[in-house]
């Protein structure tokens, strides 16, 4: 159910170019699935930290966009007249990245402890790609660098969202797959559920326990 759950979350992390209305749900979304992990993986209780702290981002960006909408003429209004402030840019790819840092490494220890090579493995080659796709694109937020990059500005920038809504979808393969291939005991039926006194604990689905 976890891993669902955090599916739906990150499938809302597509909307690449009008996050702002959309980031305290996908928020909400990814601090409940964690938590439904937290439990399993002490990396996921990380995560779930910085989920709480993006769900704070995500409502600083709904409060400051509907200022800036309903009020035209206002301070906020001239802040977001040129697209997404950097302050607001630079901390939401740092958030994105810890957060799946401590996702991704929760996913390759969980793998690891039913067996899963194939989660396990995807995980940690997904780690670096997320890191770097999410480095490049806040390098590409400051505002010098559409100035060097000249005539090839507009390209990279196609590029750049391009990459991030590539690497969104890595991520949710990835998370499809642990659905698919990690049991945990919230998954199980009624007849398969731990017996009275067993510590409950993931398992490779159609495999045992350890």
């Amino acid at each position: 159910m976890g891993f669902g759950i955090l599916f739906c979350g990150f499938f809302l992390l597509l909307n690449v170019f009008w996050f702002q209305y959309t980031d305290l749900l996908s928020a909400l979304i990814l601090l409940y699935g964690l938590y439904k992990l937290s439990r399993f993986e002490k990396n996921f209780r990380m995560a779930e930290v910085w989920a709480i702290v993006f769900c704070i981002l995500g409502a600083g960006e709904l409060v400051l966009t509907a200022i800036a909408l309903f009020s035209p003429g206002s301070v906020v209004a001239e802040l977001f007249a040129a697209g997404t402030p950097l302050w607001i840019a630079l901390p939401r790819y740092a958030i994105l990245a810890s957060m799946t840092v401590f996702l991704l490494n929760g996913i390759r220890l969980l793998g690891e402890e039913v067996d899963a090579p194939d989660v396990m493995g995807r995980a940690k080659r997904y780690l670096p790609i997320n890191l770097g796709i999410y480095g490049l694109s806040a390098i590409l937020e400051f505002p010098a660098i559409p100035a060097l990059l000249g005539n090839a500005a507009g390209f990279v920038f196609v590029l750049s969202i391009g990459l991030q809504l590539g690497l969104i979808l890595l991520d949710l393969s990835l998370i499809h797959r642990a659905y698919m291939r990690i049991c945990l005991p919230s998954d199980l039926t009624a007849e398969e559920e731990p017996k009275k006194g067993e510590k409950p604990g993931a398992s490779a689905k159609g495999r045992p326990k350890k």
